[in-house]
């Protein structure tokens, strides 16, 4: 168990699962956290303009509030709260889930013993359900409608068209994009490492709209055309350097290329530029991963029982 999940436990006396994730009440309010490099929190009640309100004033307040994000649905409230150490966060989010529930209680807000998603009273036949990080509690009716739901979803996804030459097309199209936008700015005197971030963005907006299914291949495929593509570009806007220096001096017997590799001033320039490039290359293909899993997860909502 991770030490600052250790200090919350100590505090609310949670159940455990994993290293990394505590469920259970407080004060009959179902809770799930979830530890990583922050704190991610799902906390269940009945919503309402009212109680919402008090509760945005809190989480949106105070010295640490740069710290947690936070939003509404229709389960109650989830959000991250993060710090400047682990022990930090974990005391920032004893203090804000601690000063919620109050305002849950002194509304006399419904908790743990109703459904999580229609807020009726829960009978015998009610069930602990995970959907993906969140544990609720629902009835039997809302249970069965989840899981049809989900089971719906998934059979969308598994049948959708997926065509990988389309979403290639759309994807070498984000990414020549982002290459005439980096040609573009160099014309002008800047050379920005952000546009690399922007071709793999684009690439895979494109590929999805060109019918590309979101998965492992639409990765490999964006990955290497995004990288191709961009350290190319790079490369020949110093040839077209090289090219102008060679032509300005009236040398004839070595190419570009030559030119600049055996000049310190251009090579170092060069090299630097590329590093510049597959670092931010590098950037956007992780936000992109992050992005897939964010929607695939939201897409694929996984719901067990306990």
């Amino acid at each position: 168990m991770l030490k600052f999940l250790k200090k919350i436990n100590e505090v609310f006396a949670l159940n455990e699962e994993g290293n990394n994730t505590l469920y259970g009440e407080i004060r009959n309010y179902q809770i799930t956290i979830v530890g990583s490099n922050l704190i991610t929190f799902y906390l269940n009640y009945q919503p309402s303009d009212e109680v919402n309100h008090e509760i945005y004033s809190i989480l949106s307040s105070g010295k640490n509030k740069k710290f947690i994000t936070f939003r509404f649905d229709q389960y109650g409230v989830s959000g991250t709260v993060n710090g400047m150490t682990a022990t930090s966060a974990a005391n920032t989010f004893i203090e804000k889930i601690n000063q919620v529930i109050d305002v849950l209680v002194r509304n006399n807000v419904a908790g743990s013993e109703c459904c999580s998603m229609c807020h009726e009273k829960l009978d015998f036949n009610a069930k602990l359900v995970r959907v993906n990080d969140r544990y609720m509690k629902l009835d039997e009716k809302c249970y069965s409608e989840l899981s049809l739901k989900i089971e719906n979803e998934e059979k969308t996804f598994n049948e959708a068209p997926n065509n990988y030459l389309k979403g290639t097309l759309g994807a070498l199209i984000g990414v020549l994009i982002g290459c005439v936008a980096y040609f573009a700015l160099y014309m002008i005197g800047f050379i920005s490492g952000w546009i690399a971030v922007l071709a793999v963005f684009l690439a895979d907006l494109l590929y999805v709209r060109f019918k590309g299914k979101s998965n492992n291949v639409k990765l490999v495929i964006i990955s290497a055309l995004s990288f191709v593509g961009m350290l190319v570009t790079c490369l020949l806007i110093y040839i077209m350097i090289g090219s102008a220096i060679i032509t300005q001096e009236g040398l004839s017997n070595v190419t570009a290329l030559e030119y600049i590799l055996n000049d310190s001033e251009l090579k170092s320039s060069l090299v630097h530029d590329m590093l510049l490039t597959v670092v931010f290359t590098a950037l956007g293909i992780v936000i992109m991963v992050a992005n897939i899993k964010r929607k695939n997860k939201k897409l694929h909502n996984r719901i067990t029982s306990k």
